[in-house]
């Protein structure tokens, strides 16, 4: 009688952490299903350009070097909007179009329009958007 209870401990333990290492497993390699499309922000990368520019179309530093703009965070989330780090600015304008530049699927002036209509969205875009010293610009994956 001992050694049936002791095996169906055992039993049960191996079940347990059969189940234990299952349940590891799948939110490792599906993170995405677990979080079942509930996204509420999405991060993209963003240049910015002032918008007075030299004859040469491009800013020169102090050097007289011509530089690439440097790459700033955006974040778009549905509560707390639209934060560019890098941008103390508010935004006037904000654009969606498609990757290749082409087509403009959007345009609003109201952030909170911009917002409902990005998260209904799927796939690759740029955005653009406009502040009064600033052209920002960028692109982002919707899934």
């Amino acid at each position: 009688m001992v050694a049936s209870t002791k095996q169906k401990l055992i039993n049960m333990k191996r079940f347990f952490t059969i189940s234990l290492i299952a349940m590891l497993m799948a939110g490792i390699l599906f993170p995405d299903s677990i979080m079942a499309g509930n996204k509420t922000s999405y991060t993209a990368s963003m240049h910015k350009q002032p918008k007075r520019q030299t004859g040469h179309n491009k800013d020169l530093d102090e050097e007289g070097l011509r530089m690439p703009p440097m790459p700033i965070s955006c974040v778009i989330n549905k509560t707390d909007g639209v934060t560019i780090i890098g941008v103390p600015e508010d935004i006037i304008s904000y654009e969606v179009w498609d990757i290749s530049h082409e087509v403009n699927l959007g345009s609003f002036s109201e952030e909170s329009d911009f917002i409902d209509y990005l998260f209904l969205q799927t796939g690759d875009f740029q955005l653009n958007f406009e502040t009064e010293n600033y052209h920002v610009f960028g692109y982002i994956s919707l899934d």
